[in-house]
């Protein structure tokens, strides 16, 4: 037999030499894949100002508007739908007096001429007499106004008036 310790040096030694030339301490091995993935989302963002009528003490007709903006890819289309508000009825869209005062109908357009309808008749049909307004992405943000206009035939009771919209970018 070998003297004490020194088989121990000669167990050291060739464990020493295997490490510094890389053979590998590791009796067996065993195998298998995974797979890398990523998903690419287009990021369109959306926004909206208010739609402010001001004071109204008489009959007449009165406009106001408001600003969408909508931040999208450069190239992706999109199409912007405003539904029927929460008072919609009978063809209108309507502002809701507070404490039961009544209501006012008011209309939204796409165009300052007050021509077009803006509404969601081409995708959830909340306000089927009007159709959504198509746009293309530019990357930074782009403004689209809609235009309101209200047309009042006599005066309602004074109070607050107001009615709420839901705006839609669907790419």
């Amino acid at each position: 037999m070998y003297p004490e310790g020194v088989l121990m040096r000669k167990v050291f030694f060739a464990i020493g030499a295997m490490i510094l030339f890389g053979v590998p301490l590791f009796t067996g091995a065993e195998t298998t894949n995974f797979t890398a993935t990523a998903k690419i989302t287009t990021k369109v963002k959306l926004s909206a100002t208010s739609m402010n009528f001001g004071e109204m003490d008489d009959a007449g007709t009165y406009r106001a508007e408001a600003v969408i903006s909508v931040e999208a890819p450069a190239g992706t289309s999109f199409h912007i739908a405003i539904n029927g508000g929460l008072h919609y009825a009978a063809g209108s869209r309507w502002m809701q007096g507070a404490e039961g005062l009544g209501q006012i109908a008011y209309q939204v357009f796409k165009d300052p001429g007050f021509s077009q309808q803006w509404g969601d008749g081409d995708f959830d049909g909340t306000f089927p007499q009007g159709t959504s307004l198509a746009g293309v992405g530019m990357g930074p943000k782009t403004d689209f106004i809609p235009y309101g206009r209200l047309v009042l035939r006599e005066t309602p009771p004074p109070g607050y008036y107001q009615d709420m919209l839901t705006v839609t970018v669907h790419y």
